[in-house]
């Protein structure tokens, strides 16, 4: 049972069939540590290997299996306390048979299912899949049943706003909490106006109806920001990142615009 683009969930129905070969043992190290394992019921042996967008291949402890291509890292969420070895080289050839490229490293170990990150897509035994998705409709939590409206228009968009430049002055990175925009200083702009163009930015986000971000800085962007705002993962289904960004930029160029011409005819 898939859910999610599919494209990608081609990719993960052949994943699962590449690496039967860690079941056994998967099953194996699970019941060696089945009476230290709370919730034994609700735990599985997460293979997780780093691409695009971290991809996970999971035996549970009713020896069912799934795999997936999450938002987050299991392994950053929630660090595993029992971790498991195997043989790395065969399963980087498993993965690249299914994805056309190996990963760039494979973790694995004990968790309690299924990771606290959202789904982006899922191939599964059906009633893994069917027990999940009602067991998140009665909790009202949306991890794995956030696949169900991943389609590829939207895969796309998160696909190319990760850790991009999204205009002149708009960078972009994706995460749990939402898509976080920065905005940050044109290298033009004087050191003095820096906490000036901040609060006008600050001033057009809550004009347009943006919420603040709880990120400060984004991973691997030097420039100076003046403001980030989040976006719901959930809206990102019906709008446009790009033209929101672009329409957050016009605005603050033209506010600093006219700050400039008022300070020359004063």
């Amino acid at each position: 049972m898939n859910l999610g683009p599919g494209r990608i969930t081609e990719k993960l129905e052949n994943l699962r069939k590449n690496l039967e070969f860690l079941m056994q043992p998967s099953m194996q190290f699970l019941n060696a540590h089945s009476e230290r394992v709370e919730a034994f019921h609700r735990a599985g042996v997460v293979h997780c290997f780093s691409w695009n967008f971290p991809v996970i291949f999971v035996v549970t402890a009713n020896s069912e299996t799934f795999a997936a291509l999450l938002l987050s890292d299991p392994f950053t969420k929630s660090p595993s306390p029992y971790r498991m070895k195997i043989d790395h080289e065969k399963a980087f050839e498993a993965f690249e048979r299914a994805f056309g490229q190996p990963p760039s490293s494979v973790r694995s170990g004990i968790f309690d299912l299924p990771p606290r990150t959202r789904f982006l897509a899922i191939s599964s035994s059906e009633s893994w899949l069917k027990k999940s998705l009602l067991q998140e409709s009665i909790k009202g939590t949306k991890f794995v049943s956030f696949a169900q409206r991943m389609d590829e228009e939207t895969f796309r968009k998160i696909e190319l706003l990760n850790g991009a430049q999204v205009t002149e002055l708009v960078h972009a990175t994706i995460d749990d909490d939402g898509l976080h925009l920065a905005v940050t200083a044109p290298k033009s702009l004087p050191e003095s106006h820096k906490a000036l163009l901040s609060e006008m930015a600050k001033v057009i986000r809550e004009k347009m109806g943006l919420k603040p971000s709880k990120l400060s800085k984004l991973p691997n962007l030097e420039r100076s920001i003046l403001a980030v705002f989040t976006v719901r993962l959930e809206d990102l289904f019906d709008i446009d990142p790009w033209e929101l960004a672009r329409s957050f930029e016009r605005k603050l160029t033209a506010g600093y615009e006219a700050f400039l011409k008022g300070v020359e005819r004063s």
